[in-house]
């Protein structure tokens, strides 16, 4: 057996996939938004036998110049096929990405991968909130609720919000410029590019696999959301909004909608994704929907001695108080020309 590196428009990797999975981030559609959003290289590594695709992953090459990592894959990776070869598939992968310069191996697990921890990887923990919808009705949901969520939501339309879905590009603009308003005010670092935002409205949105809603006051947009879909699944992906607008309770709107729509539209599952473990706020948020907590986990293992030692140091810096300001600057001059 060996490892094979795939483009992610090779149709041999392509079939094994549709009929492998059923999740949007492991899709052609989605690795394109990763290859424009990040202007990195993704591609899908393959354990191969007699030319015969058994088990892959898909990954993106994040090259930060002074050190490179593979990660499988933003923000949900996962091995697709035959499991039962899944360390021995780990052992020729991190012989293959060393021999091609790579320094750090990523790979994401969620609550229901059911393999042990890989030999001297760090394990990240965070969170992910699912809310089971499989069954529910708009009315039984809204029944369901807790007391305040009714209230808020009330609160939204009483003050005049307005939601409308998306079926402008420009909106992009829009929707962007207040998905950094709120990781500034949240003071942390924006993941998602201009590029990612307008990827991911012209290879999902316009494709019917996902949706943008917006909420609107006196003709202002003042918050937005966006829902991704698999096919059981729908995909909490990003909310954000105008600070001076958040007495107005514009997110509650937003996710009671993009909840009911979900219904509407046969899902059985609301995945409000992953948090880190330090956002309680965040956590609480997701959680008060009914949401059910699951553990969720990066692994991660240095292929090289001393460079993922510098780099753990830098990334510290970067996500704190005064490197998210850096960082904010670096892209405000230089990456959103």
């Amino acid at each position: 057996m060996e490892i094979k590196k795939f483009s992610i428009f090779d149709t041999q990797i392509q079939d094994f996939i549709k009929t492998h999975s059923e999740s949007l981030f492991d899709t052609l559609d989605w690795l394109e938004v990763l290859k424009e959003g990040f202007n990195a290289d993704v591609s899908y590594y393959a354990l191969m036998d007699n030319n015969k695709i058994i088990l892959s992953i898909s990954t993106i090459l994040l090259d930060f110049k002074f050190i490179k990592m593979s990660y499988s894959n933003i923000p949900y990776g996962g091995f697709i096929g035959d499991k039962s070869y899944i360390y021995d598939f780990i052992f020729l992968l991190e012989k293959k990405l060393k021999s091609e310069g790579i320094d750090i191996l990523r790979i994401t697990k969620k609550y229901n991968d059911n393999f042990k921890d890989f030999k001297g990887y760090k394990i990240l923990s965070g969170s992910q909130q699912i809310l089971n919808i499989k069954g529910l009705t708009e009315e039984s949901l809204w029944q369901g609720y807790k007391k305040r969520i009714r209230r808020d939501v009330r609160r939204a339309e009483k003050l005049g919000i307005i939601l409308k879905e998306s079926s402008n590009r420009n909106d992009v603009e829009i929707l962007y410029a207040i998905y950094k308003e709120t990781m500034t005010r949240n003071k942390t670092y924006a993941t998602w590019s201009k590029k990612a935002f307008y990827s991911i409205y012209d290879n999902l949105i316009l494709k019917g696999k996902g949706v943008v809603f917006l909420a609107e006051i006196n003709n202002q947009c003042i918050a937005g959301i966006i829902i991704l879909y698999s096919k059981d699944t729908a995909y909490y992906f990003m909310n954000a909004s105008k600070k001076d607008y958040l007495s107005y309770c514009p997110n509650d709107l937003l996710v009671h909608t993009a909840i009911t729509v979900s219904i509407r539209n046969g899902k059985e599952y609301f995945d409000f994704m992953t948090s880190p473990k330090n956002e309680i706020e965040l956590v609480k948020f997701k959680e008060k929907w009914g949401s059910l907590c699951y553990p969720f986990y990066i692994l991660e293992k240095d292929l090289v001695y001393l460079k993922p030692k510098i780099w753990n140091f830098v990334w510290a810096f970067a996500n704190s108080k005064y490197g998210c300001w850096i960082l904010r600057m670096y892209n405000k001059l230089f990456r959103e020309k």
